[in-house]
């Protein structure tokens, strides 16, 4: 089995199909890598994936982060 840790850099760019994004293994080697839950990339080359509407990440989250929704409290 391989494990891959990737290393992300906003200026990476990488001809990814959309609904992926660009990457660099600690190995230097580039790979495209699927979005995460609730994101897309709508575009070819996309270096992140921004979230569905609706969905959204923590400011201290980057682009391997699954986008998740704001949690809603209801008081009576």
């Amino acid at each position: 089995m391989c494990v891959y840790i990737f290393i992300y850099y906003n200026s990476f760019h990488t001809d990814c199909p959309p609904g992926q994004y660009g990457a660099v293994a600690f190995d230097g080697s580039t790979v495209c890598v699927q979005c995460p839950a609730n994101s897309m990339s709508v575009s070819k080359g996309s270096n992140e994936c921004g979230c569905l509407q609706g969905y959204y990440r923590n400011d201290l989250e980057d682009a391997h982060f699954a986008c998740t929704r704001k949690l809603r409290l209801w008081l009576s």
